[in-house]
This record gives structure tokens, C-alpha cells and sequence, in this order.
């Protein structure tokens, strides 16, 4: 399904998306959420590996990076339809996502090159499209957490027996609008004391 979604797009982009229309993009339209950054620095500053698992354009990352617009992650997981030379700003380790399942098959590589077990993996999700990643995860006795969890991803998760163990932000029903208020006030610094126990 991802790959086809790519194709389709390739054949309407008049050429592939350049490094200086990413950097006007990103100087335009860059946003994330309260307390990642912080996030991120905090997990690296405890020797936990923050992975980012996407199917978002790995070209994209690569420029966040390079424009300091998020801290340096050691691995990521994304989607290599644009993608650009390496730079010294790229994660050191770099997965590519070509279908949504690729999204557990890169988690399991990752967790087994680093030698770390997979009850200690803690996977992130919003979306349905994180169902397959869940339903690996809990398989492997991993921590799930459902952060600003869409229906498609609770739907998915209960109809596979699979138990979100923590839900972070506002939760959707079908067909609700997102609370972009609410979900404004998270701070997901807030997230470092669930993973703390959830390592213990």
C-alpha cells in the first residue's frame, strides 16, 4: 500500500522534491510538539536508544537535522522515496521504510544489532498505521504506548487482542476532530516517568 501511495506520487511531482524546497518547507512549516526535543536529549542523556520510526520522507529528517530543528537521533526508520546524499548530520544508523511493515521488521533489526531486548522496546503510535508495529510489539512483551490515539489504531488494537499499556494526550473516537488545544498543552517530557518504569 506505501509503495503504491509513493508511485502515484512520483508520477504527479513534475521532479523529485529538492534540498532547497525542503529547507523552505521546513523554515515555513516546521512544528512539533511540546517537549520532544527534550525528550530525545533526555533518552540520550540515559543511554536509551530513541529510534524514530516513520513513514514520513527520510529526506525530510535529514534536513531537521542538518537545520538543528531536532536533536540528532542514532537510528532512524523512514521512507527513502526523497532522500538525499549523506550528510555528517544523519543519524549514524538509517533504515529504509518502504511499506508499513517494514515499520517492526527495522525495530526488530535495530534492537537486535544493539543486542537489546525486545521487552525492553517501547513503541509510539497515533494510527492505525501503527496496528502491525503494535501487534509485533506485543508479541515481544514490548511497552506500548497510544500517544493522541486515533480510532484506527484503538479499532486495530482491539480487534487483534492487543493492550495499549499507556495512552498519553487526548483519545479519539470515530469521526471526532482532533482537540488541537489539548493536545497544545502536552508536554512529552511527561512521557520520561512512564518510560523510567517501564524500563525498570
Amino acid at each position: 500500500m506505501l509503495g503504491k501511495a509513493n508511485e502515484r506520487i512520483k508520477k504527479l511531482l513534475p521532479e523529485p522534491i529538492s534540498i532547497q524546497q525542503m529547507d523552505a518547507y521546513l523554515d515555513d512549516c516546521f512544528k512539533t510538539y511540546n517537549g520532544v526535543p527534550d525528550l530525545i536529549e533526555w533518552s540520550l542523556s540515559n543511554n536509551i536508544l530513541f529510534m524514530i520510526n516513520t513513514t514520513g520522507y527520510m529526506g525530510y529528517f535529514q534536513r531537521v537535522f542538518a537545520k538543528k530543528l531536532l536533536p540528532q537521533v542514532p537510528v532512524i526508520s523512514a521512507n527513502p522515496m526523497t532522500r538525499y546524499a549523506t550528510l555528517k548530520t544523519d543519524p549514524p544508523r538509517m533504515y529504509d521504510l518502504k511499506e508499513i511493515e517494514d515499520k517492526s521488521k527495522n525495530t526488530e533489526s535495530v534492537v537486535q544489532s544493539f543486542c537489546i531486548s525486545a521487552e525492553k522496546a517501547i513503541l509510539i503510535g497515533d494510527s492505525g498505521g501503527d496496528g502491525p508495529h503494535f501487534e509485533w510489539g506485543a508479541k515481544q512483551r514490548a511497552f506500548l504506548i497510544g500517544s493522541m490515539t486515533k480510532p484506527s489504531l484503538s479499532n486495530y488494537c482491539s480487534n487483534n487482542d492487543i493492550e495499549i499499556n499507556f495512552r498519553f494526550g487526548p483519545q479519539y473516537d470515530q469521526g471526532e476532530e482532533k482537540n488541537q488545544e489539548k493536545e497544545k498543552l502536552l508536554d512529552f517530557m511527561a512521557l520520561s516517568s512512564v518510560i523510567d518504569i517501564a524500563l525498570e
